[in-house]
């Protein structure tokens, strides 16, 4: 949800701060980390960002791994509505933390610049290409 900046009274997204070009702005030097627990970590000139691993980009990953099998009450056509047992899926907590870590990268390259510098620091795959 946006918010007006203080005094201007246009929208500003919350996760503004996080956008990569500005963390060059303010003199944060960015490294790589394997670690998930360490990705999104600041101090002080330090930003830390795991690499978006190449598997999280292919389809047949995500069809294979990732997609609740049909005999989950969540997966696609399937009523949960009817007052059937709800199975856990165990995909549905992993899909939903591959989408959160990808919607990190949606944000901290929101523009084309921030693209590039996520490509210089290899945090994307180098075929990977900014839509025209």
């Amino acid at each position: 949800m946006s918010r007006p900046a203080a005094g201007s009274g246009s929208p500003v997204c919350p996760c503004r701060h996080e956008l990569l070009h500005l963390q060059l702005l303010l003199s944060r030097e960015i490294f790589v980390t394997e670690r998930m627990d360490m990705h999104l970590v600041w101090t002080t000139g330090r930003m830390s960002l795991k690499p978006i691993p190449r598997f999280l980009l292919e389809p047949a990953f995500w069809a294979k791994y990732l997609c609740c099998a049909q005999s989950c009450d969540r997966s696609p056509g399937n009523d949960t509505s009817r007052g059937s047992t709800t199975l856990t899926c165990q995909r549905l907590g992993l899909r939903q933390r591959a989408l959160g870590f990808l919607f990190s990268y949606a944000v901290l390259m929101s523009h084309e610049s921030d693209f590039r510098i996520a490509r210089e620091k290899h945090m994307v795959p180098q075929e990977a290409r900014w839509p025209a």
